[in-house]
C-alpha cells in the first residue's frame, strides 16, 4: 500500500494553491515529498512563497529533498527534520494553508498546536478522513463544532477534509 498521495489529490493541492496564492504553506507529515512537489511546484509558477515539510523519517527526509532538488524547488521548501510536535511548537510565523497527513490519531493534537498559527481565510487540508475514519473522529468533530472554521469533506479516495479559517 502506497502512503503517497493520488495524482488527482496532487493536483488539487496544485490547483488549490494557484487559488490561494499563499505566502507559507505547512505540510504535516511530508514522508518522501510527493504533496511537497505538488505545492513547491504551484509555488514556482506563481513566483514566490513557502512549503515548510515536516517530517521525522530520516531516509524519508533524503529522498524528500533529493526529489525537491531534482525538481530545482529547493528554494520553495524548508525542510524540519524530527518530530511535528516539538517541530511547530517552536514556531511563531503564520501559515495561510496546512496539510495535515501524520498519524490519524494525532490529527486533533497538531491541528490545536498549529492553529494559533493560521491567517484568517487560511485553507486547512487533512488527508485520509475515510482511511482512518476512527482515528481522525476527534479532530473532525473538533472542526464541525469550532465555529470559527467553516468545513467538509472531499470525496477523494482516503477522503479530505478542507476547511476554511473564518
Amino acid at each position: 500500500m502506497s502512503l503517497a498521495i493520488s495524482p488527482e489529490m496532487g493536483e488539487f493541492l496544485f490547483n488549490l494553491t494557484l487559488l490561494k496564492r499563499p505566502k507559507a504553506i505547512l505540510e504535516l507529515g511530508s514522508s518522501r515529498g510527493v504533496s511537497t512537489l505538488y505545492f513547491a511546484e504551484a509555488l514556482r509558477v506563481l513566483g514566490k512563497g513557502k512549503v515548510v515539510a515536516t517530517e521525522i523519517d530520516e531516509s524519508k527526509c533524503d529522498t524528500l529533498w533529493q526529489n525537491v532538488q531534482s525538481m530545482g524547488l529547493a528554494s520553495y521548501v524548508d525542510l524540519f527534520r524530527g518530530d511535528v510536535f516539538s517541530t511547530v511548537a517552536t514556531m511563531n510565523e503564520s501559515f495561510d494553508m496546512v496539510f495535515i497527513d501524520i498519524w490519524a490519531s494525532g490529527y486533533l493534537d497538531v491541528f490545536q498546536k498549529v492553529e494559533k498559527l493560521l491567517k484568517p481565510g487560511a485553507i486547512i487540508l487533512a488527508d485520509n478522513m475515510y482511511t482512518s475514519s476512527d482515528e481522525v473522529l476527534p479532530f473532525k468533530n473538533f472542526l464541525n463544532n469550532n465555529p470559527g472554521i467553516s468545513n467538509m469533506t472531499l470525496d477523494f479516495e482516503s477522503g479530505v477534509e478542507l476547511g476554511i479559517v473564518l
